[in-house]
C-alpha cells in the first residue's frame, strides 16, 4: 500500500477533523488557525489515499510543542503515529530545533519511550473544590510596560520562548506586578489558563483569578505548594498527561508554574 506524510493543505481539513470523532469542531478549528499560523506546522499521513493521521505542533526558537497527535483508530495506529513522530522530528530539526516537547496522555507514554521520547514530569488536572475569592490588589490588567516581563519570566520557567504563542493571548492576561516587577501571571485563555509565578503567594492567589471563570486548573505534580493547596480546597486530581521530551532536555521549573493551559 501506497503511504505518504506531508504537510497540511486545505483540502485535508475535513477528513483531519473527522478522525477527532466527538472533538471534529474542536479539532477542525484548531487546523485552521494551524493553516494560518507561521508558528504552527501540521502534517498529515495518508495510505492508500485515505487520511490515516495528522500531528501538529508550535515551533519556537530551538524547540517545538507537539498539541496533537491523531489516528483513525485501528491496528496499524502505532506505525501512523511513529511515521507523523518521525516527519515532525526532522521537519523540526532541520529548522533548528532541537527539543520537541508533547504533554501525553499516559497511555501514550511506554510507545513516546520507544520512539526516543524522555518523560520528565506527571501533571494533575484538579476539579471539584471551593476556590477562595481573589483578594490582593497587586494583581491587574497587563500592559505594554510589562510585557517584557511577562515573556522573561515564562522563558525562565518553560524553557522555551513562547513570545509568540503568549502575544496572542496577552490581551486578557492579568499580572502581579511589584516595585515594577511582573513577579507573575495569568493568561486565562490559553487552553485551561497559563499561571506562572515565582512564589506560592502569588501563584495562588493568580490561581484564584482563574478558578471562577474554568473551575478546574492543570499542574504539575512535583508542585507540592499548589496541589496541596488545591486538596485542601476539596479538589480532586487525576492524571491528566505526562511531559515527554524528545532530544535537548528543556529547563523547566515546574515549581513555578500554577497553571498549565495544555
Amino acid at each position: 500500500m501506497n503511504t505518504e506524510t506531508r504537510p497540511l493543505e486545505a483540502r485535508d481539513l475535513e477528513a483531519a477533523a473527522a478522525l477527532a470523532g466527538p472533538r471534529r469542531a474542536e479539532m477542525l478549528a484548531h487546523l485552521r488557525w494551524c493553516l494560518h499560523t507561521i508558528y504552527a506546522h501540521t502534517f498529515v499521513h495518508l495510505a492508500g489515499g485515505q487520511l490515516r493521521g495528522w500531528v501538529s505542533s508550535l515551533a519556537f526558537p530551538g524547540s517545538a510543542t507537539i498539541r496533537h497527535l491523531i489516528t483513525a483508530g485501528g491496528p496499524r495506529d502505532l506505525m501512523v503515529e511513529y511515521e507523523l513522530l518521525r516527519y515532525q522530528q526532522a521537519h523540526h530539526a532541520n529548522n533548528g530545533c532541537s527539543t520537541v516537547v508533547y504533554m501525553a496522555p499516559p497511555r501514550k507514554v511506554s510507545f513516546l519511550s520507544s520512539a526516543g521520547f524522555q518523560d520528565r514530569e506527571e501533571y494533575l488536572l484538579f476539579q471539584g473544590g471551593q476556590f477562595i475569592q481573589a483578594t490582593h490588589e497587586e494583581v491587574e490588567l497587563i500592559t505594554p510596560a510589562h510585557t517584557l516581563g511577562l515573556l522573561h519570566l515564562d522563558r525562565q520557567v518553560s524553557g522555551q520562548d513562547r513570545a509568540p504563542l503568549l502575544l496572542e493571548h496577552r490581551f486578557a492576561a492579568q499580572a502581579w506586578v511589584q516595585h515594577g516587577k511582573v513577579e507573575g501571571y495569568l493568561l486565562p485563555t490559553l487552553g485551561r489558563g497559563l499561571v506562572v509565578a515565582n512564589t506560592p503567594t502569588v501563584g495562588l492567589e493568580l490561581q484564584r483569578w482563574l478558578l471562577p471563570h474554568q473551575h478546574e486548573v492543570l499542574v504539575p505534580a512535583t508542585n507540592t505548594a499548589a496541589c496541596e493547596h488545591l486538596k485542601e480546597r476539596g479538589y480532586t486530581g487525576t492524571i491528566f498527561g505526562v511531559r515527554m521530551e524528545y532530544g535537548d532536555p528543556l529547563a523547566v521549573d515546574a515549581g513555578r508554574l500554577f497553571g498549565v493551559g495544555w
